[in-house]
């Protein structure tokens, strides 16, 4: 199966060669058009601007016209021809690259390779690389893209306008189209950032008319006939080229002239009649067969015509100017004026319906014996023979899958019946893929289950079973990660050990998967040290793949798991370690610009903010937060607010916290996220109503979700129980909170989660000093300190700082006189940071003072009276007496001349 795929990449690679012909190869300018000076200094005069629009209706010489722009002034460009098969953004980003190297051959390379070795990647990490690379070219380039009109894909129209928000000077995009692009041109024509040619602009006018016919059709007019020709063409160009070939022969020009009527589909209607009835019998089959081909050569239509002298036809056709556009330039392919062709199509439907069928396989047939595959699927798809699509689907859904060309499978699942569908495991198993990770995995259950039996029955029959076996294991690493979003553990782990089973390190990507699959049973079994195992195994043979969002994916996965246990320190590293790896192979840049790597700054914040290193970890959780948003994925979504939602936590100050709380809970309201997250939500929503609200409303919430006194605590939800712990704490329940809080103790010391540790330790001293057992509450915050030093973690004791600021004095006391193996270089931080929170928090309660409070302090440092400062400003007494409560409180002390005092010395008053 591997040896196929690469020659089936070979194929795939010779195929893009060959496209690249067609769709990079601008229209021929010697076309029998005039030369639009007019025009074209029009659009010279726009060389600083960042986009050309040339947007009119079909057959107005639009592509003739820039054509002729590109070689009258010798412009140095790329040239893209869409059609709709380019909807899908990672072809669209190909051919980009491919047209700027095909004038710069050493560019593109990072964006390239970024490409071939993903399968997720965001459209602006590629873009992010194609604008570097833009940078280096130091003249004037167009990127020109033509039938900017068949473009419906969002991203692409997201693409575009980020290329124009950030393309160097030098760089102009040039569109040609029939409609206006869903880019902002609002904002770009009030920046007077971009010129545009319309309708208006291209119509002929009377003297156009009167130089075309004679000039380059050698036919003499009257001015009063290209008078009359523009008022009934409206000076539309298609119109007056087919005037001109029907006009061959005629003597009575005028009188031709004149039976022209009705409007511009009605003209062409009627011309191209005239123009066909002109022409032989065979020319006229050619020209209605062929009409069904988006492409053609001359081996393509003698296949489906059973003729052998299609390459003398089509050359008379260009010859003689009848709308036929080359598309290379050796004149091997070519295409229909799409006016021609969508004429000559409605008429092939009035034609039976078997016979265009028959056309549409012959073509078909032709495209798969030449390995282009994707056009051999479209006519299967035209004629609805979904069987053979498949077919066809089967043979090169791995790499459509590989080279990231997601929308594409999705459009074809899309089309295709479900019955069908499920005979064909292939197909199903990369399709899977993408409706999982694009957030519709319960549509991909029935497909993948389908394939299962499938490839079970044909793995019975089947002799050599190899390629299904590894097919099989493909399947079965799609089935368990569909599970981690399902939440059935059991058969995460059943495919798990199929994956590796099945896979083997002779294709180290898949293999990497089934690792990974391990990784994710591991966890789902809650045995997170094996779990970090499988990743690392996973991580090792994604490098040897060559694919970095691969080593990517699952080191953010590896971070995660580490967090989980509270190792920071290896989490830090892993970390630290892909920012390395990614550098190293020269894509520093990808990580501040793609959405994957949100997971890598929200880690490190998170991490940081553990350290007490506050300001970092607020630089880091910007980053990942934003990057988050650039993709809707709810993984990456829900730990950058649940992480901000500690990073902004202020005792003195809780609106940014809620702030992130609040979106984090919409968030979780729109979508349905991971059990484990669930858990995580209910623990932080735990602790911040603990801050926030009355007893009762606390008490409501636990019993609402299952948390009370007799509820089992399991090694899944125990971080749910410790905000629950805390509540029965104040109101008074130790005993209750102690039986708690030992079978959170005992679950977190059996999985050795040393974050969970620390936090239980310093619960306990809270519980002894409760019960007025001083040494044991202190024993317990040295012990927290013992499991907290390797780690570095000192957040904690910072936290309940307020609780245990006596206690931790003490412990620092009895540290001092006796031997321990906590270092040093903690211990002397954890002391600088307790200090500086004290004096934070200090200066946070000073910079709270109101403005009245402020005028009530000034009037009390002047020894005034209660009743006196009521008088001085115009409040009761009552009021008084309220704002200097708040002062003594914020400014610490417990009498009016200490505060008066204080304020002195701070210079408040």
């Amino acid at each position: 199966m591997i040896i196929k795929e690469k020659q089936l990449i070979l194929r795939i690679f010779l195929y893009f060669a060959l496209m690249l012909k067609t769709k990079l190869n601008k229209p021929n300018s010697t076309s029998k058009l005039i030369l639009r000076k007019e025009l074209i200094d029009k659009l010279e005069s726009g060389q600083e601007k960042k986009l050309t629009l040339v947007s009119a209706p079909a057959g107005y010489g639009k592509s003739t016209l820039i054509s002729q722009w590109i070689d009258h002034c010798n412009l140095s460009y790329s040239w893209y021809s869409l059609d709709k098969s380019d909807n899908d953004i990672v072809t669209f980003l190909r051919y980009i690259i491919a047209g700027i190297q095909s004038k710069y051959k050493n560019l593109g390379e990072k964006a390239e390779k970024l490409l071939e070795s993903n399968s997720n990647a965001s459209f602006e990490s590629v873009a992010t690389y194609i604008i570097n690379d833009l940078f280096e070219i130091k003249e004037k380039f167009y990127l020109f893209f033509d039938d900017y009109h068949l473009i419906e894909n969002i991203e692409i129209n997201k693409l575009l306008s980020f290329l124009l928000e950030n393309l160097p000077d030098h760089i102009q995009i040039v569109l040609i189209t029939r409609s206006d692009p869903s880019i902002p041109l609002a904002r770009l024509r009030s920046l007077q950032q971009f010129t545009e040619l319309r309708l208006s602009d291209l119509c002929f006018n009377a003297n156009n008319i009167y130089d075309f016919f004679k000039k380059c059709l050698n036919i003499n007019l009257s001015i009063e006939d290209a008078k009359n020709l523009e008022s009934k063409t409206e000076g539309w160009v298609a119109g007056l080229q087919l005037t001109g070939l029907s006009l061959q022969g005629k003597e009575d020009i005028s009188r031709f002239i004149t039976k022209l009527k009705g409007d511009n589909r009605y003209i062409m209607d009627y011309l191209l009649e005239e123009v066909l009835q002109q022409q032989s019998s065979e020319l006229r089959d050619f020209l209605l067969d062929t009409s069904i081909l988006k492409r053609f050569n001359a081996s393509l239509c003698n296949s489906i015509l059973g003729i052998n002298n299609s390459q003398e036809i089509i050359e008379s056709l260009e010859r003689n100017n009848m709308f036929v556009v080359p598309l290379d330039s050796e004149r091997q392919w070519y295409r229909y004026h799409h006016l021609l062709e969508d004429l000559l199509s409605n008429r092939l439907k009035n034609k039976n319906t078997d016979y265009s069928t028959g056309l549409h396989k012959k073509a078909s047939d032709w495209y798969e014996k030449n390995e282009m595959i994707e056009d051999a699927i479209q006519h299967s798809l035209e004629i609805k023979d979904f069987k053979r699509s498949l077919g066809l689907l089967n043979q090169i859904s791995a790499k459509l899958w590989a080279m990231g060309k997601h929308s594409s499978l999705l459009e074809y699942g899309n089309l295709l019946m479900d019955d069908d569908i499920y005979t064909n495991p292939a197909f199903s198993i990369y399709y899977s893929w993408v409706l999982i990770h694009s957030g519709q995995a319960l549509k991909a259950v029935q497909y993948l289950s389908n394939a299962e039996i499938e490839i079970d029955k044909r793995l019975a029959k089947s002799n050599d079973s190899k390629a299904l076996s590894e097919l099989k294991g493909r399947l079965a690493v799609a089935l368990a990660i569909l599970h981690t979003v399902t939440g059935d553990f059991e058969k995460i782990e059943k495919y798990s050990c199929i994956a590796i089973k099945y896979l083997s390190e002779e294709d180290p990507l898949w293999y990497s998967w089934a690792w990974y699959s391990v990784g994710l049973k591991d966890m789902a079994l809650n045995n997170l040290p094996e779990a970090i195992k499988s990743l690392k195994i996973a991580i090792d043979y994604a490098k040897k793949s060559g694919n970095i969002y691969l080593v990517s994916t699952i080191v953010l996965r590896l971070v995660y798991t580490e967090q989980r246990m509270g190792h920071n320190v290896s989490a830090f590293q892993s970390c630290t370690e892909l920012l390395d790896y990614i550098e190293e192979r020269g894509y520093s840049e990808l990580t501040k610009v793609d959405w994957i790597y949100s997971g890598i700054y929200t880690t490190l914040s998170m991490i940081n903010y553990m350290w007490g290193d506050f300001e970092k970890a607020k630089e880091q959780i910007k980053i990942g937060y934003e990057l988050s948003l650039k993709e809707s994925n709810l993984t990456y979504q829900f730990l950058s607010l649940f992480t901000l939602s500690f990073v902004s936590y202020d005792k003195n100050n809780l609106n940014n916290c809620l702030k992130a709380f609040e979106k984090l809970e919409k968030l979780m309201q729109d979508n349905t996220v991971q059990p484990h997250f669930t858990i995580l939500y209910l623990a932080r929503k735990g602790f911040i109503l603990l801050e926030t609200e009355e007893p009762e409303k606390v008490l409501a919430f636990f019993n609402n979700n299952n948390i009370t006194s007799d509820s089992e605590i399991n090694s899944f939800n125990e971080y749910a129980f410790i905000p629950y712990v805390l509540y029965l704490m104040s109101i008074g329940n130790i005993s209750e909170a102690q039986k708690k809080l030992d079978e959170i103790n005992e679950l977190a010391t059996k999985a050795i989660r040393v974050d969970r540790i620390i936090q239980i330790q310093i619960i306990y001293s809270l519980i002894h000093v409760q019960r007025g057992e001083t040494e044991e509450a202190v024993q317990c915050l040295i012990n927290a300190m013992h499991s907290a030093s390797d780690q570095r973690i000192v957040i904690y004791f910072l936290y309940y700082l307020d609780k245990i600021k006596g206690l931790l004095h003490k412990a620092f006391k009895a540290l001092a006189t006796r031997k321990h193996n906590i270092p040093e270089e903690y211990l002397k931080k954890l002391k600088i940071l307790i200090a500086r929170h004290e004096k934070v928090s200090k200066n946070q309660n000073f910079a709270d003072i109101s403005k009245r409070e402020l005028e009530t302090l000034k009037l009390l440092a002047e020894n005034l009276s209660n009743q006196e400062i009521a008088e001085q400003l115009f409040i009761s007494i009552q009021t008084v007496k309220s704002h200097v409560k708040n002062i003594l409180l914020k400014l610490d002390v417990d009498s009016r001349y200490k505060a008066a005092q204080k304020a002195k010395e701070l210079g408040l008053v």
